[in-house]
């Protein structure tokens, strides 16, 4: 938000511009030691450093990500992915983080990235400790109603990469940003959301895996 403000980015109320920064978070305190954190001179080194090669894996949002955590054993590391693929003239990106109860699969590749072996309902599962939350970003001109049905859509590409999906341990989110610079027929844009965003979760967790 300071970075914004500082830049006179935001939401504007008459003369003023407000940074508001609408996010979601995932549970992972249960990885590496519970009180470390980002704060907001993290934040704003985030801001500094963004790049359009960004790295993907286990860093960022994705450095505690775990998944495959249904099956009794130890999970395998989650992270943060990054796809994109063009929608009748715009473009449609996806930015998320798996952090999932469920085993990841490539929906491309149609193989397992970090299976999940089996359902051990015996396992210490706790609600809302699953998040896969992540953002679709696209140039295509949408309304606020458009942008909504295309973030709804989009959770298909969550129930093609992470299996399964949208259980009642997991705490799945999804955003969509529009710039609206390019007319773009919107269900184009809704069905490539759903493509772009199974296969960022695909990329970042392959990239995650040791």
């Amino acid at each position: 938000m300071r970075y914004l403000e500082e830049r006179g980015v935001g939401v504007s109320f008459g003369t003023v511009a407000v940074p508001i920064v609408v996010g979601a978070v995932i549970f992972d305190l249960l990885a590496g030691d519970p009180a470390a954190r980002p704060g907001d001179e993290a934040g704003y080194a985030a801001c500094e450093a963004a790049t359009i090669h960004p790295a993907q894996g286990t860093v960022g949002a994705g450095t505690g990500a775990t998944v495959a955590k249904a099956g009794g054993g130890e999970a395998r590391p989650g992270g943060v992915g990054i796809a994109s693929a063009p929608a009748g003239g715009a473009t449609v990106a996806a930015v998320m983080v798996a952090n999932s109860l469920g085993g990841i699969w490539d929906d491309e590749r149609h193989e397992w990235i970090a299976p999940l072996t089996g359902w051990d309902r015996a396992s210490s599962l706790i609600p809302g400790a699953n998040t896969t939350i992540g953002a679709v970003v696209t140039d295509a001109v949408l309304t606020r109603e458009q942008a909504n049905r295309v973030a709804t859509v989009a959770h298909d590409g969550i129930a093609r990469a992470v299996r399964p999906a949208h259980t009642l341990y997991d705490g799945d989110t999804l955003f969509c940003l529009a710039t609206g610079t390019v007319p773009a027929p919107a269900d184009a844009v809704e069905a490539v959301a759903a493509d772009v965003v199974a296969r960022a979760i695909a990329t970042g967790v392959r990239a995650a895996q040791p």
